[in-house]
Formats: structure tokens, C-alpha cells, sequence
């Protein structure tokens, strides 16, 4: 390994293998600090922590302290070296994150790695760096320190984080994985009620109903609302999840759908509530209308064509 033309590949594999589990946990430790000092380190070295929680299932602190310190260095230098990512890197960066989060200890280390992943989402003006599971799983398990920081800074990168949490830009919720009840007292403890709007953009707001052609508002955005000190700024933010960003057949019927998964607040005894779902289903009735008109036009643009 100390040969600078040795990879370290090969050696990774004795941090997880089952072969090796009768290795001292001291060498294995001081394995793993020289493997992340190699130039592929971090990389190597998350893919082999990674495999090893993989190979240990649901057992519990599967890393030890020393492991886990390593794990986060890790991941902070491979986030501050390669923003980009990879499915399988961000898996297991994920998977490592999500083993070393969820203990106490090592609060350095975490701070350097929020510094290092709000400097990474800075940098590509909010569209996220290419590690979508891993910014998921710190926001679980750092909820109140991830939100804190997406409301902290200059005006341009709050703009910037809140774009990270807008749900329609990804393939999955930023904020899915948190507890809802999490959510409303970190929402109930800020000063700018505001904030209730940002979050609401975040959430996964329309959800399958059974039937393949309808879908209802989720559990946890109905206990949202509810919680709200304004439901019009929360549906105002569910109401940019009405439009798909990507769909199949037609857009304005996934439209209408979602907008129709709305009108169950109408029996809310909640004046506010009904009153804030009569205004945002109007407005989107109208988004719907136009959509149509487009759809209907591009349909007799392409007959014409084919004529």
C-alpha cells in the first residue's frame, strides 16, 4: 500500500469480505486511514464501508466509532473532490452517511460535512450535486441542522437552497424521508412563516389512491396543512406540483387529476382551509384550461403536417 502505484482496490475488500471478519478491528481502522489517504480514497474507501453494511444487514453500529469517523471524512473529501457522483457512489455514500449520522459523536465531522454539501449545492446554483441520496438521507437525519442551514446565508444562496428542496427538481423528495411531525416544529419554531411555503414545495404532495387513474394528498401533507398558520401559502406550494415536469400522454389530464385530489378539502370545517382550496383549484382549473387549448393545437399542427 505504500507503493504510490497500488491502487488499494484489492485491499478494500479485507474491510468487508467474510473471510476476513477474525481480522483485529485496530488493523482494520488503520487500514481504512491509509486507504483514504490513497488518491482514489475516499471513493475506495466509502464503496468498501458501504459493502460492509451491506453484508451486516440491520445489525447495529456495524462500523465502531473509529470507522465512523473515517466514513465521514470520507465523504466530505470525496463531495468536495467530484460533485457530479454516480448512481452506485451515491449509494454508498448514502448507506455510509446513514450508518455514521444516526450515532452521537463526532459533531466536527459532521459540520464539516454539511459545510462541504452546502458548498457543493452552492456551486451548481441549487440543482443539486449528483449525489441525490445522500442530500436525502443528511436531511433525515439532520433535519433541524439541514433546514437551518437552507435559510442561512447570503440572499443568493438561500434562493439557491431552496431550489435544492423543490421536489419537482428531482427523482425523489429531499424532505421524504423526515418525519412530518419533525417538520411542523421546526416550522412552528421560525419566526418567517413563510418558510411553511418553501417546505410545502418540498413535500410529496399527490400520491396513488388505489385506482390507476386517481391519486389523493398524502398522509403527512394533510397533517401539514393542517398544522399551517396559513394554508393558502401551503397550497400555494402544492399547487406547483400540479404541473408534471415529465409525463406521458396528457399533460393537462395529469393535470386535472391532480387538481381533483384537492377538492377533499372542501369538507373541511376549516373556513381557512376551504376558502384557500376553492382559490388555489380555480387558479389551477385555469392552468388546465390553457393546457388543453395547447394540447389541442399541437394535435391539429401535426394532422395538418401529416395531410
Amino acid at each position: 500500500l505504500a507503493d504510490p502505484d497500488v491502487s488499494g482496490w484489492v485491499h478494500g475488500d479485507l474491510l468487508w469480505r467474510n473471510e476476513y471478519l477474525h481480522l483485529p478491528s485496530a488493523k482494520l481502522v488503520q487500514l481504512a486511514s491509509t486507504l483514504l489517504e490513497k488518491p482514489n480514497g475516499p471513493n475506495l474507501l466509502l464503496d468498501a464501508l458501504g459493502m460492509r453494511l451491506h453484508n451486516a444487514g440491520d445489525a447495529d453500529d456495524v462500523l465502531g466509532d473509529d470507522l465512523r469517523k473515517l466514513g465521514l471524512e470520507a465523504a466530505t473529501i470525496q463531495i468536495q473532490r467530484d460533485r457530479d457522483g454516480s448512481d452506485m457512489i451515491d449509494h454508498h455514500l448514502a448507506e455510509v452517511l446513514k450508518a455514521c449520522l444516526s450515532h452521537a459523536g463526532h459533531d466536527a465531522e459532521k459540520i464539516d460535512w454539511l459545510d462541504a454539501l452546502f458548498a457543493a449545492i452552492d456551486a451548481s446554483y441549487g440543482s443539486g450535486p449528483g449525489y441525490e441520496s445522500a442530500v436525502a438521507t443528511t436531511a433525515a437525519a439532520m433535519s433541524d441542522e439541514f433546514l437551518d442551514r437552507v435559510f442561512r446565508g447570503t440572499d443568493d444562496q438561500q434562493r439557491w437552497r431552496k431550489r435544492q428542496l423543490e421536489h419537482v427538481s428531482h427523482r425523489r423528495s429531499v424532505l421524504g424521508n423526515i418525519e412530518i411531525e419533525r417538520l411542523i416544529a421546526w416550522g412552528r419554531a421560525q419566526p418567517d412563516p413563510q418558510v411553511w411555503q418553501v417546505l410545502a414545495n418540498g413535500l410529496s404532495v399527490f400520491t396513488p389512491s388505489g385506482d390507476s387513474d386517481r391519486v389523493r394528498l398524502a398522509d403527512g401533507c394533510i397533517q401539514f396543512l393542517e398544522a399551517s398558520p396559513n394554508p393558502v401559502d401551503v397550497l400555494i406550494g402544492y399547487a406547483k406540483q400540479i404541473t408534471p415536469n415529465g409525463w406521458s400522454g396528457s399533460r393537462a389530464d395529469i393535470m386535472k387529476r391532480n387538481t381533483d385530489a384537492l377538492r377533499v378539502l372542501f369538507e373541511y370545517e376549516d373556513q381557512a382551509i376551504h376558502d384557500a382550496a376553492r382559490q388555489v383549484i380555480a387558479q389551477a382549473r385555469t392552468w388546465e384550461t390553457r393546457e388543453r387549448a395547447r394540447e389541442k393545437q399541437a394535435d391539429e399542427a401535426k394532422e395538418q403536417s401529416f395531410e
